[in-house]
């Protein structure tokens, strides 16, 4: 699975792009890029086909800034094609 962030750093309301989900239930690693070319790796669990829990391990952007691990609630509204961040989720959710 590979997960695209629209920035150098997850935020809320920050676009992504999902590639093949999994189905609802399953856990899996993945690999996770942002917008500044930069690579990270983490664990996703898929919580419905319109919702994702993505750990995303500590990473270096392209800038050399360190950024630490964190969780995500990633949400895709129906209809739309683009996710977007929908929360900081603490790590135990995954």
């Amino acid at each position: 699975m590979h997960i695209h962030f629209r920035a150098p750093l997850a935020y809320v309301g920050c676009g992504v792009r999902v590639d093949t989900l999994p189905e609802s239930g399953s856990s899996s690693t993945v690999s996770i890029t942002f917008a500044d070319d930069s690579l990270a790796t983490g664990q996703c669990k898929v919580v419905s086909d319109l919702e994702i829990k993505v750990w995303v391990d500590a990473y270096t952007t392209e800038a050399g800034n360190v950024v630490k691990a964190r969780a995500w609630l990633i949400q895709r509204l129906e209809g739309a094609k683009i996710w977007k961040v929908m929360d900081r989720i603490g790590s135990d959710a995954i």
